[in-house]
C-alpha cells in the first residue's frame, strides 16, 4: 500500500491575492475584529479576539493572533454549524454574528464531570451539543440544556438503543464523545483510505508511518515547538477511522483518556529505547500497560477526542527514560518523513 502525503498546506495563489488587503502588515497589528475581512494567514490583534469568542464558543484554539491552521479549522466548523459559507474568511457581519452567539457567556464546567439534564448551563452542555451535532443530530451549540438539546438527546439516545430519558449520565457524556464521528479538516468529502494493516513481517530496525492512509501535515501551530515552545508533537491530519499501526514496536507504558490528549497510548520502542505517544485516537486501546505491540501492528484508528478541532494524530518522540519520567521531547518530524518515504 502506498501511503500519501504532503508536508505542508498552502493557500492557493489566488487565495492570498485575495487576502492581500487583509494580509497588510501595517493595519494588521491595530485592527479590532470586524474593521477586516480574516482569513488563513492573518495576523494581529482582531485574530486575538477572534480566537477568544472561538473559545467561549466552545472551539477552543491558541491565543497568539495569528490565523493558522488550528483556527481555520474552528472557524469552519463554526460556518458548518451555523450554514454558512465553509470559506474560513471572518467579515464583519460573520463577527457580529459569533459575538452574539457567545452571549451570554456560560460558565466553564468540565465535559462529563456531572450528569447533564434540562435546566443547566455550561461549556460541558455546549460540548454535548456539538457531539450531537457529529452524530448527525440538528441541535443549537448555544451551552443550554433546552427543550431542543433533551428532544436532540432522546433521538440519540433512540438510535444508540439507551434509555431515552434525555439525561445524559457521565459515562453516556464520555461515550458520546468518543463514538463521535468527527467531520474531515477541511470539511470537504473524506479521502479514500486503504484500511489494510501493515504485513506482520517487518525488517528488523524498520520503522513504519502511524497512519496506514491520505494523510497530510497541518500548518503553522501544529509542528514541534510551535505555540511558544508548548507544542510538543507533530499533527498528522487524516479522516476519523483511519488506522493507526506502531512506527515502532514495543510495550505499552501508558494509556489512558484525557480531556485533552482524548484517547492516548505510549509505546516504548524495543530498539531505541524511546517513547512514541499516539494522540486523539478515536477509541481506547485494547492493550493494557505491559502488552506488546509490534512494529506495524494496527492498534487504534484516528479520533478527534479530548481537546481537538478535527481528526488527526497528535505524535510525539521523547528520549529515554520517556514520557514525562525523565526524558526529553524531541522533533518527529524528520523521522515522519523518513517513514512517509519508506512507505511508498
Amino acid at each position: 500500500m502506498r501511503i500519501v502525503g504532503r508536508i505542508r498546506t498552502l493557500l492557493p495563489a489566488a487565495a492570498l491575492v485575495a487576502c492581500a488587503g487583509a494580509l497588510a502588515p501595517s493595519a494588521a497589528v491595530a485592527a479590532d475584529l470586524g474593521e477586516r475581512p480574516l482569513a488563513p494567514g492573518a495576523q494581529g490583534r482582531d485574530v486575538e479576539q477572534l480566537q477568544a469568542w472561538l473559545e467561549r464558543l466552545g472551539l477552543p484554539v491558541g491565543r497568539d493572533g495569528r490565523y493558522g491552521r488550528e483556527t481555520e479549522l474552528a472557524v469552519r466548523r463554526y460556518e458548518r454549524e451555523e450554514g454558512l459559507p465553509e470559506d474560513a474568511v471572518v467579515d464583519r457581519e460573520q463577527a457580529r454574528q459569533m459575538r452574539r452567539r457567545a452571549r451570554p457567556r456560560v460558565r466553564t464546567v468540565t465535559y462529563a464531570s456531572r450528569t447533564l439534564r434540562s435546566g443547566l448551563t455550561g461549556t460541558d452542555v455546549r460540548g454535548l451539543q456539538r457531539f450531537l451535532i457529529d452524530h448527525g443530530v440538528k441541535v443549537t451549540p448555544d451551552g443550554d440544556f433546552g427543550p431542543a438539546t433533551v428532544k436532540a438527546v432522546r433521538t440519540l439516545e433512540r438510535r444508540a438503543k439507551l434509555r431515552a430519558d434525555g439525561r445524559v449520565t457521565r459515562s453516556e457524556a464520555r461515550r458520546i464523545r468518543t463514538l463521535a464521528p468527527a467531520p474531515t479538516p477541511t470539511g470537504a468529502a473524506a479521502p479514500t483510505v486503504d484500511p489494510q494493516p501493515v504485513a506482520a513481517t517487518v525488517a528488523p530496525g524498520s520503522r513504519v508511518f502511524p497512519i496506514r492512509g491520505s494523510w497530510k501535515f497541518g500548518d503553522e501551530g501544529t509542528f514541534y515547538g510551535d505555540r511558544g515552545g508548548a507544542h510538543k508533537g507533530v499533527d498528522v491530519f487524516a479522516s476519523c477511522g483511519v488506522p493507526m499501526a506502531a512506527a515502532e514496536g514495543g510495550k505499552v507504558v501508558f494509556k489512558a483518556t484525557d480531556g485533552r490528549a482524548g484517547n492516548y497510548v505510549v509505546i516504548r520502542g524495543a530498539e531505541s529505547g524511546e517513547d512514541h505517544a499516539y494522540m486523539h485516537l478515536q477509541r481506547a486501546v485494547t492493550q493494557d500497560k505491559g502488552d506488546t505491540i509490534a512494529t506495524g501492528e494496527v492498534f487504534g484508528a484516528v479520533g478527534r477526542t479530548g481537546n481537538a478541532t478535527a481528526c488527526h494524530l497528535h505524535f510525539e518522540i521523547w528520549t529515554a527514560p520517556g514520557w514525562y519520567t525523565g526524558g526529553a521531547s524531541r522533533d518527529p518530524l524528520p523521522d515522519l518523513k523518513a517513514w512517509a518515504r519508506a512507505d511508498r
